[in-house]
């Protein structure tokens, strides 16, 4: 089984972060495994394949082709 982990980075002070975006559905959390499930059964890269890697875990730092991640995104966006 793979584990998913969502580490959110924000600068303090950032007006854009409030408690609101993450408590009234904003966050992609609280939908993450419904879209891991619609990108598998579109066939196309599950976000999860873009995470981060966690520093304080040692894991390192991959990274990703942004069109590929877009590619996972306008696929998931046509679906809703």
């Amino acid at each position: 089984m793979k584990i998913v982990r969502i580490l959110p980075y924000f600068a303090k002070g950032n007006e854009r972060v409030v408690a609101t975006t993450f408590m009234s559905g904003h966050a992609l959390s609280q939908h993450f495994q419904i879209l891991e499930d619609m990108a598998m059964r579109r066939e196309c890269e599950p976000l999860s394949t873009f995470g981060f890697a966690d520093d304080l875990r040692g894991e390192t730092l991959v990274w990703h082709d942004a069109k590929r991640g877009l590619k996972t995104v306008d696929t998931l966006l046509t679906q809703c």
